[in-house]
């Protein structure tokens, strides 16, 4: 199922339209101002939700609560600065996502892989 992720750029929520027909769920984080990048990761266990804030120079992966619109705070990973649009792709063909990073501030792109 494909799902539609965003961030509010200058709050602490995020929101999920899971199809044309409902309303956004948007669920309070502590994201903090400054998240912008959201994208939706496909593990080996659960999907997580990663959500990048340019201001804090993190990249956060929330986790979904069984039953519950509630996103669970996993890891913060630090990230190269001013984190902004992050991508969830497949690049090295393991079914689960790395996560790709435009780090604006710092001219670069990032890679993150999560490992067990």
């Amino acid at each position: 199922v494909v799902e539609l992720v965003g961030a509010a750029n200058l709050g602490n929520s995020v929101f999920v339209i899971d199809d044309l027909y409902s309303s956004p769920t948007i669920t309070s984080t502590d994201a903090g101002a400054g998240a912008f990048g959201v994208a939706m990761m496909k593990t080996w266990d659960e999907p997580r939700l990663a959500v990048s804030n340019k201001f804090s120079d993190t990249l956060m992966l929330f986790d979904t609560k069984a039953g519950s619109n509630t996103l669970l705070l996993g890891e913060v990973i630090a990230t190269e600065s001013g984190p902004s649009p992050i991508y969830a792709i497949d690049l090295v063909g393991d079914e689960r996502d790395e996560l790709v990073v435009i780090d604006a501030f710092a001219d670069s792109v990032s890679v993150f892989e999560l490992r067990r």
